[in-house]
């Protein structure tokens, strides 16, 4: 007998195929390694012989093995997302098939994304068990779902809480123990592995730093934990959380049950690690598991109080101080800050990270840098010209926000004297006014009168200079540009206060580095110079913190291009 293959194994179709049928995509998925691998095959077995029975073509089949369907970046459900996202098949519509509504997703939140996009695209979404899924089943089915990984989650803890409380065991490998059923916590001691923690401990209490330990166990090819290399954190671990050689208290024979508990991500699904407080913590004495005594415990967590400060300390004696052009200087070519790559020369932060950038690699000495940012400082931003540039706006300003009340005042008096004598006119020619002619008239000379004063005083006020003899008064332009040039020197070089650090905002916007045209990282000879753009100026709005705009290009001077051209990259 000629045997048909079963359509599950049929490949993509063409749309040409597909006409005049229902597509039926298939998703198929088992939770955890520990079932058997043969489920996403039965369960793809099983929905391509229901879609034969309803005439619908198989179109493609999708399947996740050992992921959770509480977890959102499972890569066969992203691509069936994004399948029927793409294609659509809006005109035929189409069905996503699977065993139950618990292999789609275990939460009711992305159950409910997953019908939105399904029907809304004109799909339908169909299991085995459900049959067709409507409204009330993902509700339903949904929250069952989740309330069944809500339950197995509280009965798994109070599981292990049973287990730890009569001396069972609740899981987990340990380096130096190898698991056993008929001893107190289900674990005993593997000599070979209790040596390598007890030469571990040796070693760092004599001073060996965790990475030398590391580099000494690799070299003799002794496995770690995981079976690959022996690292740093696999020997110090995290005090918190009790993992690594020195930080685990079950080698000096104290058991902490409840340090952690596994929570799922928000955003993906997964399950992530989270610290539990130190009260619901359950500690046990197992002096059988004991592989080290107590004092060499205390010791190595002596010894490790100790490094740590000792690292605070250099770390912060290494670190570089803050000065006001840290975090301020950026690539012309994409935007990314300049940092340093050496004990003194900067370059963009994409050098060494394989990232793409125009500069290539291009370094320059930030004393070159510095002395270039105070030049333009001093030379032109802090220049005569702009002091008096900025003296004459300020003053404008200033008279000009003055005069516009002033005028906007007298022009609504003028309105109203305006209205006033067109009443009085009104009255008089239609004879209807209470008052005598006489009194009208006397009353209309002296609002005119009024009116005309008012029209000269805006006629001054709009045609009137400002007057700069008093301008800023003590606080004069040459003060200010001396003042702030003999501070300028000293605040880029040292530790900048919150005042200086307002002060470069008000004055400079941006500082960007451009690398020479046609720049080389191997060429060592005829290099050209880089360039220093600065974006800034002395302004009303500058001191304000708001820039300018204008934007100052400066090509750096005979001894910028000198060092430039020492550099060693």
């Amino acid at each position: 007998d000629r045997r048909r293959a079963p359509s599950w194994a049929c490949q993509k179709r063409s749309a040409a195929q597909d006409a005049g049928m229902t597509v039926c995509l298939i998703y198929a998925r088992y939770s955890s390694d520990e079932q058997n691998p043969m489920s996403a095959r039965d369960q793809i077995a099983a929905c391509s012989a229901y879609a034969d029975r309803q005439g619908w073509t198989v179109r493609e089949v999708f399947t996740d093995e050992a992921v959770s369907g509480a977890r959102r970046d499972r890569p066969g459900f992203d691509r069936l997302l994004s399948r029927i996202t793409r294609d659509g098949w809006s005109d035929s519509g189409f069905i996503v098939l699977a065993e139950s509504l618990s292999r789609i997703a275990r939460d009711l939140e992305t159950t409910a994304r997953v019908q939105r996009i399904v029907e809304g695209l004109n799909g339908k979404l169909h299991t085995l068990s459900e049959q067709s899924i409507s409204l009330m089943h993902v509700g339903l089915k949904g929250t069952m779902n989740q309330l069944y990984l809500e339950d197995l989650r509280a009965m798994t803890r109070r599981g292990l809480n049973a287990n730890f409380s009569a001396a069972r065991s609740v899981g987990g490998k340990v380096y130096g123990y190898r698991t056993a059923s008929d001893v107190p916590h289900g674990r005993e001691i593997d000599d070979a592995e209790a040596e390598i923690v007890r030469r571990v401990f040796d070693a760092y209490i004599a001073g060996t730093s965790p990475i030398d330990i590391a580099r000494s166990l690799n070299s003799e090819s002794i496995p770690s934990p995981s079976g690959a290399e022996w690292r740093s954190t696999t020997i110090l671990g995290d005090s918190k959380r009790g993992t690594g050689l020195l930080s685990n208290p079950i080698y000096h024979g104290v058991l902490i049950y409840g340090r952690q508990r596994n929570v799922k991500d928000p955003a993906t699904g997964r399950t992530v690690k989270r610290l539990n407080p130190a009260s619901e913590w359950k500690t046990e004495h197992a002096p059988s598991l004991a592989i080290i005594p107590t004092d060499t415990w205390n010791a190595a967590q002596a010894q490790k109080t100790r490094r740590r400060g000792t690292t605070q300390k250099m770390a912060a004696a290494q670190r570089r101080p803050k000065t006001l052009l840290s975090g301020r200087i950026h690539c012309a070519h994409c935007g990314r800050a300049f940092t340093y790559y050496s004990s003194s020369r900067i370059a963009c932060s994409a050098r060494g990270t394989g990232r793409a950038c125009e500069s290539r690699g291009w370094s320059v000495p930030m004393d070159t840098v510095r002395e270039a940012v105070f030049d333009i400082i001093s030379h032109d931003l802090l220049s005569s010209d702009a002091i008096a540039a900025f003296q004459q706006e300020l003053k404008a300003e200033s008279q000009q926000d003055t005069s516009d009340r002033q005028i906007s005042e007298l022009e609504r008096r003028a309105a109203g004297t305006q209205s006033a004598i067109d009443n009085i006119i009104a009255a008089i020619e239609s004879a209807a006014a209470s008052a005598a002619p006489g009194a009208l008239i006397t009353r209309l000379s002296a609002l005119e009168t009024d009116l005309t004063n008012i029209r000269a005083e805006i006629r001054r006020l709009t045609s009137s200079q400002p007057d700069l003899s008093s301008l800023m008064d003590a606080r004069s332009a040459r003060q200010l540009r001396e003042l702030m040039i003999s501070e300028f020197d000293d605040m880029l070089k040292s530790k900048p206060t919150t005042h200086d650090a307002a002060l470069m905002d008000a004055l400079i916007s941006e500082i960007k580095l451009e690398a020479p045209e046609g720049y080389e990282p191997k060429s060592r000879k005829n290099r050209p110079p880089g360039r220093l753009i600065i974006s800034g100026g002395l302004t009303i709005e500058a001191l304000q913190a708001v820039t300018s705009g204008e934007q100052i290009t400066v090509v750096p001077p005979p001894w910028f291009e000198q060092g430039t051209s020492r550099s060693t990259i």
